[in-house]
């Protein structure tokens, strides 16, 4: 007698029991019916899906955070110690992935990274410093070669805290646009620009820090 085969596809969590063949709703690892952990797939899921939230630029922490504990529960090594070896690798297959899409999602640049990876066959700008910043920090560092200068330092520092209100009434504009968009390929590049921009600033803000010894 042939055994029944069930096909999954590599990144659906929607699918019938690999055991009960009791079709789960989206986001269970864990079968509704027999309450038995299902096969980790092919490939790793998509993130977003397995904390059941929709693809968004902003999270609310809260509701992740309680997705994660519960995912965890289900899906925790010392849960599933008692069965048998295959169940207990499933285990820390899924235990791994739901570590490291909590850490990813939780986080801006992290989950802005993660987004352009879901869109990886769209292609977005090359990175690179914004140049006006880039070529006054040049410029600064020259002049403080030359010795202190607090004028140059904080018209400097000015700069980038006006840029820095720049950048968070981009991103609200952007996160507008993105709750509204049908489609969002067109929003990548405009993503792909800010977190740039936030990254080199962040980056400035670190090196004069520990240039001014700012801990």
């Amino acid at each position: 007698m042939l055994r029944k085969v069930v096909v999954v596809a590599p990144h659906s969590l929607s699918k019938s029991c690999v055991y009960c063949q009791h079709v789960n709703g989206p986001c269970v690892i864990v079968c509704e019916a027999c309450k038995k952990l299902q096969a980790f797939p092919q490939y790793s899921p998509n993130y977003f899906e397995l904390f059941g939230l929709p693809i968004s630029l902003e999270i609310e922490e809260s509701s992740l955070r309680q997705s994660f504990y519960q995912l965890s529960q289900q899906a925790h090594p010392d849960t599933h110690s008692q069965t048998d070896d295959l169940n207990q690798l499933q285990a820390a297959k899924w235990s791994t992935v739901i570590n490291k899409g909590f850490q990813t999602l939780k986080n801006l640049n992290s989950r802005l990274e993660y987004i352009f990876e879901l869109n990886r066959n769209i292609p977005l700008p090359p990175s690179h410093p914004p140049m006006e910043i880039a070529e006054s920090y040049f410029d600064l560092q020259e002049t403080l070669s030359e010795g202190s200068n607090e004028r140059a330092l904080s018209s400097f520092l000015k700069m980038l805290e006006e840029t820095e209100i720049s950048l968070d009434k981009e991103w609200k504009q952007l996160v507008s646009e993105w709750e509204q968009a049908p489609t969002h390929h067109a929003l990548l590049p405009r993503l792909k620009l800010f977190l740039d921009t936030k990254k080199y600033l962040n980056s400035l803000k670190s090196d004069l820090s520990k240039k001014r010894g700012i801990s």
